[in-house]
């Protein structure tokens, strides 16, 4: 698994970064933003029984209780996929290569969170690093050459130490909510910065869009 999400982080992000006619084509952008919907779909009742369980209750038989702490966790980790976004709201103020290096270093190391929480081989494991690698790649569209290469190979040499790290010592409910802030921020900002997104929105669009949801739903 470590191979498979590293290996398509580090596919995409070469693809992407030299091709950008295919990564602002519409098909690109839908499937990619419909991966990324699907991923937080998935990870946010995950994360949200996780914390449920974690959080101590006074008396377990009280249904009113359980009701109370179980949709308090689930808000919570709502609240969190909101704040990942609203974060990347700020971050348009963000200009200079150096900003923009550590930026795709900590969305590469951030993404492998989800996907490593899934126990069986799927489409997550490929189609939500590739879309947060579209998503480094735009980042990286007008930094130089030379920092842009050497960014991507950090943030895939960051996604597989993450991944793998969750793998072998699962961080539980913080991996979960850091990964769906961080899946969050990647739609925030892709979504901002992709030429498609100030495009009046087409069948096609909404076609990849559907795909890639449920692939990713679906098969993940």
């Amino acid at each position: 698994m470590v191979y498979l999400g590293a290996g398509s982080w580090l596919l995409f992000s070469w693809i992407f970064g030299d091709r950008p006619t295919l990564r602002d084509h519409v098909v690109t952008f839908g499937v990619g933003v419909g991966a990324l919907l699907a991923a937080l779909l998935f990870a946010i009742p995950q994360a949200g029984t996780a914390l449920g369980t974690a959080i101590p209750m006074t008396d377990t038989g009280d249904i009113i209780q359980q009701l109370f702490v179980s949709q308090g966790a689930w808000l919570a980790t709502a609240v969190v996929g909101l704040a990942g976004y609203a974060l990347s709201r700020s971050a348009r103020r963000l200009r200079s290569a150096r900003a923009h290096t550590f930026e795709v270093i900590a969305i590469g190391a951030g993404a492998a969170l989800i996907p490593a929480s899934v126990v069986h081989i799927g489409f997550l494991l490929v189609l939500v690093p590739a879309a947060v690698a579209g998503t480094a790649a735009t980042l990286l569209e007008d930094v130089p050459r030379p920092v842009a290469v050497l960014a991507a190979m950090l943030a895939t040499v960051a996604f597989a130490v993450t991944f793998a790290l969750a793998r072998w010592i699962p961080f539980g409910v913080a991996g979960l909510l850091v990964g769906v802030g961080i899946l969050a921020y990647a739609v925030g900002r892709w979504t901002d910065l992709h030429p498609m997104s100030t495009a009046r929105p087409t069948p096609l669009l909404w076609a990849a869009l559907a795909c890639g949801f449920i692939l990713t739903h679906v098969a993940g």
